[in-house]
């Protein structure tokens, strides 16, 4: 119900109550002065009550919205608010148009594009042309308790504020809205103090900071974070409008020296799609050439034992094609490390690098006191088990830490975890014993009771001697299981192949052949003379013994099995 009054050269329009797009509108007044007026102003005043949803609606189809930047095109709002809206129009210069009002909010939800969601809102914001602003505004963000405000500058730049005093790594990982920055966030625990801004002009950038006091770290050293110490977190996220073709929306990362991420995007209709980017690990991110993503890695003494859970925490669905990453994945990792140790060999000084490729098999080089050379690692086979391949011009090994650790371990969880090989080394040295080179083809594979360990060929060769073996275990048989070996050394010299094997000098040249079938329970690391079954043959010719103790048992011990099969 409306009056309608005519003034002289304007009118008045009044209005107890009315509604659109359901919201109760009340005490509405509307009027033209003068129409001889300059521009001819219209004049308009009410009141409204009703869902949140409608007055974001009704904002949206009104002039008010490209005043506002159209921040609420696109917003969803659950709840009731109450609405006081004031317009002078100049009806022949609209774009003069001033606009006050405010909206406040009782226990409402709303969710703004690009914006984290609130709910549980109180509070009350003024707008105008200019812009908007409220203080002391009150709401949950992704379950947090959190105080915020909004302010706009002089030149139509929006500003959201939000401060959370015990911010949980969940909230702000959903803040963040990024899988990977997720992935680092979800191993912090506890909570921590949090500052948001976020700001609104030609697109949207979001900053994200905290000291991370309070939050520990379940991660390898150097990243592993007890809840006193504090390490800065920045984040910021810029998010371009999509008819901004000079805007590229990035994003960076920095949790103290831990993390230094810097991703790019490409922005179209169909919104953002990762293109490449960079992750630093105790260094400094660099970003890739092409398109993908690089891991960076500079750290301490590095245990693989310890790193293979937490990388494949960090990069859980990075290579996953997803609505964010479009197939993106990571394409190359570095490492630098003083000492890195691989299933107990520890590998000094050690630098690599490695490419992955569209097979998803990463080609690298690694260099290290201990090793060179050349490797294809693929992760996992139809069994899930990894392979490595692999040239290197030497590799130099101390086996002592090994063997403890098979001692100590149970043979099917040791050998569960262990690589196919196909490896050839030119200079192979374990512990102090030269033993040339080197060529191992060594399977692990089946599942259940056809699981097996399987060497094709293990060849040795040095200047004295060529050892070829082959042999197989049935690890899938447990308790059952059997080791089986076939060997056979030529030799060449055999006073110099004791030498080399760092035994005494008691035979002079010599040559022949030496050939082993054997067989025992278990595993190769329970291996024990007493338990051993098979055939042992030798035919050694043309060499001289050198100061010889009478007696059989003496010649024997010039090629006892136990020092040959050590």
């Amino acid at each position: 119900h409306a009056f309608l009054e005519f003034n002289g050269m304007g009118f008045e329009i009044k209005a107890q109550s009315g509604k659109t797009m359901g919201a109760t509108l009340t005490n509405v007044y509307a009027s033209i002065p003068d129409y001889t007026e300059q521009y001819v102003p219209l004049v308009i005043r009410g009141q409204g009550q009703g869902p949140l949803q409608s007055m974001a609606q009704w904002v949206n189809e009104s002039p008010v919205s490209s005043l506002l930047g159209d921040v609420f095109v696109g917003a969803t709002a659950e709840g009731d608010a109450s609405l006081t809206l004031s317009l002078d129009i100049p009806i022949l210069n609209a774009v003069a148009t001033k606009v006050n009002g405010t909206v406040t909010v009782a226990d409402n939800s709303l969710h703004i594009k690009n914006v984290p969601p609130l709910t549980h809102a109180h509070g009350v914001v003024a707008f105008s042309e200019r812009g908007v602003w409220a203080s002391a505004l009150q709401a949950k963000v992704f379950g947090v308790d959190t105080l915020g405000s909004i302010k706009t500058d002089d030149d139509g730049k929006i500003t959201i504020y939000a401060n959370a005093k015990a911010a949980t790594m969940p909230a702000v990982s959903q803040i963040i809205g990024v899988p990977l920055v997720s992935n680092i966030l979800s191993m912090g625990h506890g909570q921590a103090a949090a500052n948001v801004e976020v700001t609104v002009k030609k697109g949207v950038q979001i900053h994200v900071e905290s000291d991370l006091v309070g939050l520990e770290f379940d991660a390898p050293a150097p990243f592993k974070k007890d809840a006193t110490e504090a390490m800065p977190l920045r984040f910021d996220f810029n998010i371009c409008t999509r008819n901004d073709a000079t805007c590229v929306p990035t994003m960076a990362l920095d949790i103290g020296k831990m993390v230094d991420l810097d991703f790019r995007y490409a922005q179209d209709a169909n919104g953002m799609r990762l293109t490449h980017g960079s992750v630093g690990l105790n260094q400094q991110a660099i970003m890739p050439k092409d398109s993908g993503i690089s891991l960076l890695m500079n750290m301490p003494t590095t245990d693989w034992t310890d790193w293979d859970p937490f990388l494949a925490r960090l990069l859980d669905g990075l290579d996953t094609k997803t609505e964010n990453t479009d197939g993106v994945m990571l394409n190359v990792v570095e490492l630098t490390t003083p000492q890195f140790i691989f299933q107990s060999l520890p590998f000094n000084r050690l630098t690599m690098h490695a490419d992955i490729d569209r097979q998803g098999r990463w080609h690298g080089h690694v260099k290290s006191d201990d090793a060179t050379g050349r490797f294809v690692w693929t992760a996992s086979d139809k069994n899930g088990r990894a392979h490595i391949s692999g040239s290197f011009d030497r590799l130099w090994v101390d086996i002592s830490k090994i063997l403890a650790k098979v001692k100590d371990s149970k043979p099917q969880e040791t050998a569960a975890h262990m690589p196919s090989l196909d490896v050839t080394v030119d200079d192979f040295r374990v512990n102090e014993y030269q033993l040339g080179s080197v060529r191992l083809d060594a399977k692990n594979a089946g599942t259940g009771k056809d699981w097996a360990w399987r060497i094709d060929d293990l060849t040795i060769k040095t200047p004295e001697a060529t050892l070829t073996a082959s042999g197989q275990w049935n690890a899938g048989m447990e308790k059952n299981s059997q080791t089986r070996v076939e060997a056979t050394l030529d030799v060449n010299d055999l006073g110099k192949l004791l030498e080399r094997a760092k035994l005494p000098k008691t035979v002079r040249d010599g040559h022949g052949q030496i050939h082993a079938s054997l067989d025992w329970a278990g595993a190769p690391s329970q291996f024990a003379i007493g338990q051993l079954n098979g055939s042992l043959s030798t035919a050694l010719r043309s060499g001289q013994l050198l100061q010889i103790e009478p007696g059989a048992a003496r010649l024997l011990s010039l090629i006892s099995l136990q020092s040959l099969l050590r």
